[in-house]
């Protein structure tokens, strides 16, 4: 029945919800802790520039500023991207929100229209969800799309990362999504 259909398709949407939640929140952690890495040697630099300079030595002195330098200048993309990242989580949990209000208002209006006899409406009626759940759909591709873009930026950030530090970078591991997700049926695929 129209219920049955609409509730298999509202449990089949949170759970690709939670699933993309899961991973930005994976990915998330992941920039999350390249960034303590990266503050935690910017502090060790720190508190080496500061006993250089209590030394009489003026090159040593002037070797730890070049290197702090350096990593501020290498952290910078990643602040964007984890600021990037943020804006971009608040968005899919606004669009989240807005779905799941939109499922819950279309379910009310399925259990309104299915005491009808009449045919022509519940057909403009189907259509209209046939419409709707393509246009979902859309949504879903492009905000995958998206991920899947960052998700290249940040590989790109890295493997400038690498390149400027000589490939050393060996406690820093790749940033990849876990799993694929699978784009959902197409209203002709069923």
């Amino acid at each position: 029945s129209l219920t049955s259909q609409l509730s298999a398709e509202h449990e089949e949407h949170k759970a690709k919800v939670k699933e993309l939640t899961e991973e930005r929140d994976y990915q998330e952690s992941q920039y999350r802790s390249m960034v303590n890495e990266m503050s935690e040697k910017i502090q060790q630099l720190e508190g080496a520039a500061n006993l250089s300079q209590e030394s009489h030595d003026g090159e040593e002195e002037e070797s730890w500023r070049e290197r702090y330098e350096d990593l501020e200048r290498r952290m910078e993309p990643f602040r964007e991207v984890i600021e990037s990242y943020e804006v971009e989580r608040k968005l899919i949990e606004d669009r989240d929100k807005f779905t799941a209000e939109q499922i819950e208002k279309l379910q009310q209006e399925a259990i309104r229209n299915m005491g009808h006899q009449n045919h022509k409406q519940k057909v403009k009626y189907v259509n209209a969800l046939k419409q709707e759940n393509v246009a979902l759909h859309q949504q879903f591709k492009e905000s995958q799309q998206e991920l899947f873009r960052q998700t290249a930026q940040l590989r790109k950030y890295k493997q400038r990362l690498d390149a400027l530090e000589g490939g050393k970078c060996a406690s820093q591991k790749e940033v990849r999504p876990r799993s694929v997700v699978k784009v959902p049926l197409k209203e002709g695929n069923r």
